[in-house]
């Protein structure tokens, strides 16, 4: 079990540094994209993110679906995704540059929180009201992230359909994970505390 809590402290450790170390690099390299002002030059959101790419709701043509020779199965093209390009030196590009840091180093800062965790916890002594703290404080943290996140995307796709004079492209992305791990969170940081209640109560007694 102390070989277990190890890995999972380390490996908490290990992706919070990365996750910063990644901040860091994109840092560096939005400032010498700034720095350069290449009027030529455009920077891609989906592969800054990391996370998604666009799609196009207002794009209604109707494909027909293609069947199989015994009509059990059928299928027809999904909707187009498109990749999205911003000039760094506009309204938009600002605002993905400093987004994009932002949600880095948020999931750093979770995963600190994690590091902290796996470092409280001590076989000998399993419960304590540090890390009741920091149950409650990473699963708020997962909650404004996802909270964030909706406000993120909503004013992103914003942005780009009126920079562009269209309607209807919208990132791609699963919505909604990190709201769950939150509410996961904040039941595990209950029970936790609950324990902690009857571990001091029993302490007590004795």
């Amino acid at each position: 079990m102390k070989l277990i809590l190890t890995i999972f402290k380390w490996g908490a450790a290990i992706l919070c540094c990365f996750l910063i170390f990644i901040t860091l690099v994109l840092a560096v390299r939005y400032g010498f994209t700034l720095y350069e002002n290449d009027p030529h030059s455009y920077i891609s959101i989906n592969n800054d993110n990391m996370r998604h790419e666009f799609k196009n709701t207002a794009k209604t043509e109707a494909e027909r679906f293609i069947y199989s020779p015994d009509k059990i199965t059928r299928y027809k093209q999904a909707k187009p995704t498109y990749t999205v390009d911003i000039k760094p030196h506009s309204g938009i590009g600002y605002y993905h540059m400093v987004s994009t840091l932002f949600f880095v180093a948020l999931g750093a800062l979770i995963l600190r929180k994690f590091w902290q965790i796996f470092g409280q916890i001590s076989l000998d002594a399993p419960f304590n009201a540090r890390v009741v703290h920091l149950l409650y404080t990473a699963a708020y943290l997962y909650i404004i992230s996802e909270v964030l996140g909706w406000i993120h995307y909503y004013v992103l796709g914003k942005l780009i359909n009126n920079s562009m004079q269209i309607d209807g492209l919208h990132p791609v992305d699963e919505m909604g994970t990190a709201l769950l791990t939150g509410l996961l969170m904040l039941i595990i940081a209950v029970v936790y505390k609950r324990g902690l209640e009857i571990y001091e109560e029993n302490s007590l007694t004795v």
